[in-house]
């Protein structure tokens, strides 16, 4: 009788939202699919959550990884799965790559908004504090002053998701902020800030 070689793929996941908030694990869902029909679960080790599933078939797994029924960060992910021979080692400890589309170029975005604080009031300058979360850490975001505007670029090498900019001005909130930047890579590389879109 022919035994049948099975390989633990297990890893960590990162349970934040595509905007970088915390998500109970608790609430988290996973699915696989891939050359085989695999059962996976979430395990909690060492105050980290791990993916967790046995194949049999060498090929590449998607991992969806949902909270409510929306994607996670990095969700979905493609992991590699060669399935080991008997006595061989065979667990996969490292996360696999995202799946979202990236290219190893930075890219730059860019979006206007209107220069009012909180109150509706028109700003003078640009002494603004922003920060952005999203699928990739940003560095530093340039502003430029235009007549009631203000030109925010930043650079990432992300072509396909969702930033979140938070802008203040003397600690409060600038008029609508947060905004929400969707990235959409049906233009290609080198054309993401042409697809930027600023939503309400």
């Amino acid at each position: 009788m022919t035994s049948v070689s099975q390989t633990l793929v297990e890893f960590p996941i990162v349970t934040k939202d595509t905007f970088g908030a915390d998500v109970n694990p608790d609430h988290l869902q996973v699915s696989v699919s891939g050359p085989q029909s695999v059962s996976a679960s979430l395990k909690k080790k060492d105050g980290k959550t791990f993916v967790s599933f046995y194949a049999t078939v060498t090929g590449d797994y998607t991992v969806r990884v949902t909270n409510h029924g929306e994607n996670i960060q990095n969700s979905p992910m493609t992991v590699n799965v060669k399935v080991k021979q008997p006595g061989d080692e065979s667990k996969i400890h490292e996360p696999p790559a995202p799946t979202r589309s990236a290219t190893s170029t930075k890219n730059p975005v860019r979006f206007e908004v209107e220069a009012k604080d909180h109150e509706g009031n028109s700003i003078t300058g640009t002494d603004l504090q922003v920060s952005i979360s999203g699928p990739e850490k940003i560095e530093g975001c340039k502003v430029e002053a235009t007549p009631g505007k203000f030109l925010f670029t930043f650079e990432t090498t992300v072509l396909d998701g969702t930033f979140t900019v938070d802008v203040k001005y003397r600690g409060q909130p600038i008029y609508r902020s947060p905004f929400t930047i969707t990235l959409n890579k049906a233009t290609g590389p080198g054309n993401a800030n042409e697809v930027a879109r600023l939503r309400d």
